[in-house]
């Protein structure tokens, strides 16, 4: 019984080691192939912020300006179905690229507010709070998350949101203490989001295979009101667009910008 104990503490620590090694592998898999700005829809440009790869069109009429914050590709050519849900509707748009070089939270979180800060050097033009919502998705509704306690907007949308990145371990291999051995990856949403102080539309599939959908009905019950929480049955974590999120999540931004 002794060399089974010893065995699995082994086999344990090993785990516990690999995940400490490869943590920011896992959790930033950025592509950092280069993609024309048409992929994401009309109109879109690209432009350096500081040495940030920054992708952004103006808004048609009075439509409001989205800051968006993508997922773990990490690159907003990789999710330009997602974009062009705003882009070819008129909407505006801001995301950037998220830079693959000492990716952390820290430095996602502060690249994204050196955006949200520079919306008129970016658009050119004026973007007032009220005609601002941030969305982010999956890894991006942890940024958007942080970025909305810090920025005037309308709204927040966070769309497959986590609890905290360092749980969506636990969800598929249970075992370790993630949150522990990733203090500078934790993104914890629901720790933040009870100081939010503008309106929040949770979107979530109850098939998501990535991030549990009680993550996303943890992240809602921890909000405070006014908040709205959509759910798309038999969703999963990139598909959300096949059961009208992207319809659900234009109406909510004509919504708290009107």
């Amino acid at each position: 019984m002794k060399w089974l104990l010893a065995a699995l503490a082994v086999i344990w620590l090993a785990a516990a080691g690999w995940f400490t090694v490869s943590q920011r592998d896992l959790f930033y898999p950025f592509d950092t192939a280069d993609y024309p700005a048409s992929v994401a829809g009309p109109g879109v440009r690209i432009r350096d912020l500081d040495g940030l790869q920054v992708w952004f069109r103006p808004p048609d009429r009075d439509l409001p300006v989205i800051l968006y914050f993508i997922g773990n590709t990490g690159n907003p050519a990789r999710q330009a179905p997602l974009l062009q849900e705003y882009t070819v509707n008129g909407f505006g748009l801001v995301t950037l690229r998220y830079r693959q070089e000492s990716a952390s939270e820290e430095q996602l979180i502060s690249d994204a507010l050196h955006v949200a800060r520079s919306l008129e050097e970016i658009m050119g033009a004026p973007v007032p709070p009220e005609r601002l919502v941030i969305h982010g998705v999956s890894l991006g509704s942890g940024i958007a998350t942080a970025v909305a306690l810090e920025v005037e907007a309308a709204g927040l949308i966070v769309e497959t949101p986590f609890t905290r990145l360092c749980d969506v371990p636990s969800a598929h291999v249970p075992g370790l203490p993630y949150c522990l051995l990733a203090p500078r990856n934790r993104f914890a949403t629901v720790e933040r989001i009870g100081a939010l102080d503008m309106p929040l539309l949770v979107q979530h599939g109850t098939a998501d295979s990535l991030v549990p959908y009680h993550m996303g009905e943890a992240v809602f019950a921890a909000a405070p009101q006014p908040k709205r929480f959509l759910t798309y049955e038999d969703g999963d974590h990139n598909d959300l667009r096949l059961y009208g999120a992207g319809i659900d999540a234009r109406a909510f931004a004509v919504e708290v910008t009107h």
